[in-house]
């Protein structure tokens, strides 16, 4: 996985330059270690910087597969503008980075132009992050063409039943079953 941290489309140019060398950093240890995929952090709508330094890590490694982690719904559409920002601050500051504020937006729409940027390259795909809102069908519908690597389930999306057994609602397990069924 690729440090949360890193943004490469930052509009402050320390950041940014920081945030490169570290990607280049990160993925050339994964590299080194044949490491088969790497889950990546994600991308904001206008991600035209982050797509460049992903089309690079792909192109030269035909064997390294890289994974962007897109939720189904964004944080703030989920918890509000103050919780969504929390898990986003930088130590110290007062407000999430305005990449963080800008992904907010639509997730489908930022991992597009990712994806049209990189040319759908074949190495490149979604690693789909279940929130605890799921959206409205047409939505989820929209997620069934593209090239699902991996589903992450947080935890916290899960109730507990009757019996105190952790369970997904009945609306996500037949969101799952569908994934499992389209290959």
């Amino acid at each position: 996985k690729v440090s949360d941290w890193i943004e490469l489309d930052s509009d402050d140019v320390d950041v940014r330059l920081a945030s490169e060398k570290a990607f280049q950093q990160e993925i050339s240890w994964a590299k080194h270690l044949s490491v088969p995929a790497v889950i990546l952090p994600t991308p904001v709508r206008h991600c035209f910087n982050y797509a460049h330094f992903v089309n690079r890590a792909l192109l030269p490694a035909s064997f390294l597969k890289l994974w962007v982690r897109v939720p189904l719904v964004a944080r703030e559409a989920m918890y509000g503008d103050a919780e969504a920002a929390a898990p986003l601050l930088i130590e110290g500051a007062s407000e999430p980075p305005p990449s963080a504020r800008e992904a907010a937006a639509d997730p489908w729409e930022a991992w597009n132009n990712m994806r049209t940027a990189c040319y759908s390259h074949p190495g490149l795909g979604v690693a789909l992050e279940l929130t605890s809102d799921l959206p409205e069908e047409e939505v989820l519908q929209r997620w069934m063409g593209e090239p699902l690597a991996c589903v992450v389930v947080p935890t916290r999306i899960f109730l507990r039943n009757p019996k105190g057994f952790p369970v997904l609602t009945r609306r996500h397990q037949a969101f799952l079953g569908a994934l499992f069924g389209r290959g």
